[in-house]
């Protein structure tokens, strides 16, 4: 398939998934990131990370915070991305759910670590043990589909 095929077939998946995701009730969503929370928390690879790269949720998404909360209660290290204004993704430590209330928000409506934060980044850490990537959609092999940002985590 030529890469504009490609382009086509996956905006159109995202106004697919979009419009499904616009229908889904406020409860519904906290129910469903609720049963994320707990299935990955459990995981071995949560389990055994001392530094973890996750995400912080935009409207309609995925609820990160219990995910984000058991990071902090357990003692690990959490980078959160920031977007820089070229385009290019900082991941920040963020030091606790209060540090992360305190954040402005970008132009997605996504908090994020103030640009004039000194905070430490992941890639400057030893050793990332996790990252969790956020995504519009994924199939039954772990691919993923994205908002077309343009953004790569």
């Amino acid at each position: 398939m030529m890469a504009s095929s490609i382009a086509v077939v996956k905006r159109k998946l995202r106004q697919s998934v979009n419009s499904l995701l616009q229908n889904l009730s406020d409860d519904v969503i906290e129910k469903e990131s609720l049963v994320v929370s707990s299935l990955v928390t459990a995981h071995p690879a949560f389990k055994s990370a001392t530094s973890v790269c996750s995400f912080l949720s935009m409207p309609r998404e995925l609820h990160m915070a219990p995910i984000n909360e058991a990071l902090f209660a357990q003692r690990k290290r959490c980078f959160v991305p920031r977007i820089r204004d070229d385009g290019e993704l900082d991941m920040l430590e963020a030091f606790s759910m209060n540090d992360i209330a305190k954040f402005p928000t970008n132009k997605w409506h996504i908090p994020e670590p103030p640009a004039e934060d000194k905070r430490a980044e992941a890639r400057a850490v030893d050793s990332v043990s996790l990252v969790l990537v956020p995504g519009l959609a994924f199939d039954a092999l772990g691919n993923r589909l994205g908002r077309g940002k343009a953004v790569s985590y």
